[in-house]
């Protein structure tokens, strides 16, 4: 399996990137299929309707249509993929089933986390989608499954249908207009679009499909009379057919007994199926209702049989509603509605113990089989308050570490408070993801009791992020007293004392005292490297060669840079990360400081961009101080007073004194003040900017060479530049030209 998605299990690559199965039977809906095919130049094609209305067989057709030449991605929703960092690997994943290793930096970007999906992914995605050699056509089936809270998700998909290229298009089926431009791309008419009175079948499309399906002949009358019962609906007809077959083609009586229905169609029509099924396929049907993928193994132990291989092979054989999920047909599903009649009879039949019983089984499956996602859904499932809370406990470190904040704090939110507080692993998982999500006042209330916490990890953990929680806000004060209170109580664990290696370094260099900071990111540094932490090396190297830049040691800074460098090479995410700000301020403080302004524009935006992912204010500060330095002394006054008003923004919300107070709003560096530098100085200062030779300034200032050329060099060493360029951009970043 490729190595960007083992995350999602094995079981899920299987099902998720397959299109759904053509079975033999199925009507052919040629003139749909056709508008489909046909609408090569629409941004976004959009088939919407109710369940069973048919929508995703009818997008299934249009990927085998002879007429159609593009190749198609495909990707089913769940509810899981309602995490942003989920959703978008999945669809990378989706669109490398049609071009093998598509989307590595996107897959690299995504480890930073939500911050960098609208910065970085979707646009790396549209980027090389530009570049394809040939068109692909991404089909997001069931997008309506994310739910109402995917505000991130739908943001980000929205971005993507603005930007796409010629050569990527987008299919979305759902059951609900989406949170997309759908009426800016209607007007623009880059929107082909099927509804659901679009799907509803035709009369002699009802007759083909009961005739090809379910072997059931009947006269237009009949057939007529049936349509205007199930109102064209596929799922309807279907089950109607499955009911007339078991029936022995009684339509009349069957009609009679329609008639009588209640107004839910496809509820007394699945009914009436399930009903006409042997008593022990009708058990393991409603058994099994619970799962939403289905396989030969995970049914015996919820069934406790060893029969289910046959069972699934006989859902086939009656035309039942459900479908394989792959070739093999080693995994199946129930079609929606069908399942949620299995469910519902499910509830009504068994006792709430026997459902539990069931769940807290496909949890166990599930967990011995490394779906954790899945496991932990169903230990939720079986009200089993232990056996959930040790399963989120085991898994919350992985899900987090993989960027899928939204699932971990679903499961934390579905967990009673008692267990929260019982299991000190969930207490951290609270808490660093409340960090990571930049909720850093929801941070603060559950910091506020760590330091009384009973359980020994609590204090120790809650004493030292609480002093990472406050320099992330920007008060070295109080990130030092949460320091000195964890250091006190410091555990052995590698991890924590990387931590606290980091915030000492933090504190130190913030605090203006850079050598200090040095000894302990060094220490960092290594306890990082011995325990494989990636992460924690380049913030380290990074901060290190900015310490070395600032200290006029550009050869150390640049070995610390080639450090930052190789935790990237061995791990490309690393450079995504918020860490890499540091690296990134590292390189662009180079340049500027050796006169390459221009050059080091493009190092310190990136730094900006990055610091913006998860750094502190302090750190986000810093970069735009930097870059608004570097616009002045290349002449772009406007660009530079737009990056000290951000700064400024930021630094009005720290507190006490560090290593920025003072530079802002101006961004102005420590040097020389304009009266260190005589009159005559000044006069050839304001000359050098041009394209005068110092014979020609002499000249306009009456002044002999010499004295030029003395003035020259008191101005370099005022300015401490080495070269007329670098002179010039000094003097603009202090403010002189």
């Amino acid at each position: 399996m490729d190595a960007a998605l083992r995350s999602l299990g094995s079981v899920v690559a299987v099902t998720k990137f397959l299109v759904p199965d053509r079975r033999e039977g199925l009507v052919p809906r040629t003139a749909l299929v056709d508008v489909l095919a046909s609408a090569r130049t629409a941004r976004l094609v959009l088939v919407t309707g109710p369940a069973g209305a048919g929508k995703t067989t009818l997008v299934a057709q249009w990927t085998a249509a002879p007429s159609e030449d593009r190749a198609f991605a495909w990707l089913s929703l769940d509810a899981q993929d309602a995490d942003p960092v989920r959703f978008w690997t999945c669809v990378i994943a989706a669109l490398r089933s049609a071009r093998p290793g598509f989307g590595a930096e996107a897959i690299d970007a995504l480890r930073a986390g939500h911050a960098a999906i609208e910065q970085a992914v979707v646009p790396l995605i549209v980027n090389e989608a530009a570049a394809l050699p040939e068109p692909i056509v991404l089909v997001l089936d069931d997008l309506h499954a994310l739910g109402e809270d995917a505000d991130d998700v739908h943001r980000a998909l929205s971005q993507l249908v603005d930007l796409l290229p010629p050569m990527l298009q987008l299919a979305v089926v759902t059951r609900t207009e989406p949170a997309l431009p759908v009426a800016r791309l209607r007007a623009r008419r880059q929107l082909a679009e099927l509804r659901a009175g679009d799907l509803r079948f035709t009369d002699d499309d009802a007759a083909d499909l009961l005739r090809r399906g379910f072997g059931v002949e009947l006269d237009a009358g009949s057939v007529a009379r049936l349509q205007e019962r199930t109102e064209g609906w596929a799922a309807g007809l279907q089950l109607a057919g499955a009911s007339l077959h078991d029936a022995g083609l009684d339509f009349d009586r069957f009609m009679r007994a329609f008639a009588d229905a209640p107004d839910d169609v496809l509820d007394y029509l699945g009914a009436e199926v399930l009903e006409a099924q042997p008593q022990r396929l009708r058990d393991f049907l409603v058994r099994t209702s619970i799962l939403d993928r289905l396989s030969a193994e995970l049914c015996d132990v919820l069934c406790d049989r060893d029969d289910s291989a046959a069972r699934l092979e006989e859902l086939g054989r009656r035309n039942l509603p459900a479908v394989p999920l792959d070739p093999a047909a080693q995994w199946w599903r129930y079609h929606q509605l069908f399942a949620d009649l299995l469910r519902r009879r499910l509830e009504r039949e068994a006792a709430p113990e026997e459902v539990a019983a069931l769940h807290r089984r496909a949890a166990t499956w599930h967990q011995d089989h490394g779906l954790a996602e899945d496991a932990v859904r169903h230990a939720l499932a079986s009200g089993d308050e232990e056996l959930t809370t040790t399963l989120v406990a085991a898994h919350w470190e992985d899900t987090f570490n993989r960027g899928e904040l939204t699932i971990v704090s679903g499961w934390l939110a579905a967990l009673p408070r008692r267990a929260l507080e019982r299991e000190p692993r969930l207490w951290l998982a609270q808490l660093w993801t409340a960090m990571d999500r930049g909720r850093l006042d929801e941070a603060e209330r559950q910091l506020d009791g760590a330091g009384t916490a009973a359980a020994p990890e609590v204090r120790a953990w809650g004493l030292l992020l609480s002093g990472l929680h406050a320099f992330k806000r920007g008060d070295l004060d109080a990130a030092a007293h949460g320091l000195d209170r964890a250091t006190a109580a410091g555990p052995a664990d590698v991890f924590w004392q990387t931590v606290a290696a980091h915030l000492h370094g933090l504190h130190a260099f913030w605090s203006g005292h850079p050598r200090v900071a040095q000894r302990h990111f060094g220490e960092a540094g290594e306890l990082a490297a011995a325990n494989a932490n990636l992460l924690g090396v380049a913030y380290a190297e990074g901060y290190l060669a900015l310490i070395a830049a600032e200290a006029g040691e550009p050869d150390t800074a640049r070995a610390h840079l080639d450090g930052a460098v190789a935790a990237r090479r061995e791990d490309p995410a690393v450079g995504e990360h918020f860490v890499a700000f540091a690296a990134a301020l590292a390189h662009g403080r180079l340049l500027e400081l050796a006169g390459g302004y221009e050059a080091a524009v493009e190092p310190l935006e990136r730094a900006v961009e990055l610091s913006d992912r998860g750094g502190g204010l302090l750190e986000r500060a810093e970069p735009r101080l930097r870059l608004a330095a570097v616009h002045r002394a290349c002449g772009r006054p406007a660009r530079a007073g737009c990056h000290a008003r951000a700064a400024a923004e930021l630094l009005r919300s720290c507190h006490g004194r560090h290593r920025l107070s003072g530079l802002a709003p101006q961004a102005t560096a420590p040097g020389v003040l304009r009266d260190e530098l005589t009159e005559s100085e000044l006069a050839v200062l304001r000359l050098l900017p041009t394209e005068l030779s110092q014979r020609e300034i002499g000249a306009e200032l009456y002044l002999s060479i010499n004295t030029v050329k003395t003035h020259c060099r008191n101005i370099y060493t005022k300015l401490r530049a080495g070269s007329r360029e670098q002179a010039v951009g000094r003097a603009r970043e202090l403010g002189l030209l």
